[in-house]
């Protein structure tokens, strides 16, 4: 059974930081959802639909979140893809976030200027509140690797070489970018991946995805305790998205165990315990993120739902008129 704990977290209510860098505004909360963009727009359209037929009377009476994102993952050249999300499901009451699949902040190459402006204008189009991308290589010799990406090594290094990268992107995408701690199927480096991660945005002013999929299968093949030190004093005050997703486990002929991060399959019920223990900590969080490309229509609306019942238990009074329900075995599913 997933465990809702009672764990330390900064006191901001209302975190002005946060605030600022959404614009001053207070962005929507509830769950986010995506779809492989350049062939599954349609089935995320008709999801939306199912989603929020069968969520209805429970959203109303405040024992589920509604769902209010859609993550896009686009090149930031693709115009038009983006122009025809924005149609379909804006239409469908959703807002867009931006998940771009060629900023590369953890690269070895200098920033494409080129894509960093193509971006803004992406961003502006979609009237997106913040920018999502892990910290990882996105792009080499101008092609990008997309499911081949190199994650940013776990060394003190890393911080000083990512923090100007952050800064930049930012200041020419003119929205907030909400670094996160990418996929790591293998392991260089021993430093702990939120302390590295609270280091860039103290001094880049980011804000922050937790994937806690990644973070799971990070620890695992770390062979460290799911719970961290660091996890007590992270900057969660900062975090503003929150994903979930499959992880298939691998044993190598040598005997050593890969988690590997898969969309196509439900969420581990190790992820779910892991996030149990974690989203309570982040009291800015404006969408807790189901990812699921690839994944067959019903097993796709009934993960949603499964998210969208956990959130007014993870974070009683949340959203408004939300009861704080008692510890909930998110596995178990409702809706």
């Amino acid at each position: 059974m997933a465990i809702v704990r009672d764990t330390p977290a900064r006191d901001t209510p209302a975190d002005d930081a946060v605030a600022r860098a959404l614009g001053g505004g207070s962005a929507p909360r509830g769950v986010e959802f995506s779809c492989e963009a350049s062939t599954e727009l349609d089935l995320a359209a008709m999801v939306a639909d199912d989603v929020a037929a069968r969520l209805a009377a429970v959203v109303a009476a405040g024992s589920a979140a509604p769902v209010r994102y859609y993550s896009l993952g686009i090149l930031s050249d693709q115009a038009d893809l983006a122009e025809y999300a924005r149609e379909l499901l804006g239409g469908r009451g959703l807002a867009l976030t931006l998940h771009p699949m060629d900023l590369d902040l953890a690269g070895t190459e200098p920033l494409d200027t080129s894509v960093l402006r193509a971006l803004r204008r992406r961003a502006h189009e979609l009237d997106v509140a913040w920018v999502t991308t892990d910290l990882a290589m996105w792009v080499r010799g101008g092609e990008a690797l997309i499911n081949n990406l190199l994650p940013m090594p776990l060394v003190p290094e890393a911080v000083d070489w990512c923090v100007s990268r952050v800064r930049q992107a930012q200041d020419v995408i003119d929205r907030p970018i909400a670094i996160g701690n990418a996929p790591y199927p293998f392991v260089v480096g021993n430093a702990d991946i939120l302390e590295l991660l609270a280091d860039i945005v103290e001094r880049s002013g980011a804000l922050v995805t937790i994937d806690v999929g990644h973070l799971y299968g990070l620890r695992r093949q770390q062979g460290r305790p799911l719970e961290q030190p660091a996890d007590d004093s992270f900057c969660w005050e900062r975090v503003v998205e929150i994903r979930l997703a499959g992880l298939v486990e691998r044993i190598l002929p040598g005997g050593e165990r890969v988690f590997e991060d898969f969309h196509t399959v439900p969420v581990s019920p190790g992820v779910w315990e892991l996030a149990a223990r974690l989203v309570p900590r982040a009291r800015n969080l404006r969408a807790l993120m189901a990812e699921c490309e690839l994944m067959p229509r019903a097993e796709l609306v009934h993960t949603i739902c499964q998210l969208a019942s956990a959130l007014p238990r993870w974070l009683p009074g949340w959203l408004p008129g939300e009861p704080a329900g008692p510890s909930w075995d998110a596995t178990s599913g409702a809706c």
